[in-house]
């Protein structure tokens, strides 16, 4: 489950959260991302989870993206193309 504050939710954080369930369910961090820097944590928050989450945050915000386009509630999805976490990049 994801939870964000009301007044917080936007596209690059959507994308973000639900990128750690996807790292979740498949247990999986792309190497790229070993050692990576984070785009938007602080570096005391940032190694290859948060890394590879902000990317593809970043890369959903430069598709035209939507907190609808994930599902979430009250947001109309745009139908953009949602980034592959396996195909995003450093």
């Amino acid at each position: 489950m994801i939870r964000i504050e009301s007044g917080q939710v936007s596209t690059r954080m959507v994308a973000h959260e639900v990128t750690h369930l996807w790292q979740q369910r498949h247990y999986l961090i792309p190497a790229a991302f070993l050692g990576a820097a984070c785009l938007r944590q602080p570096a005391w928050n940032c190694n290859a989870l948060e890394a590879h989450a902000d990317a593809v945050g970043e890369a959903a915000v430069m598709a035209g993206c939507s907190p609808g386009d994930f599902g979430w509630p009250g947001w109309a999805p745009t139908d953009c193309p949602l980034p592959d976490p396996l195909a995003v990049r450093p």
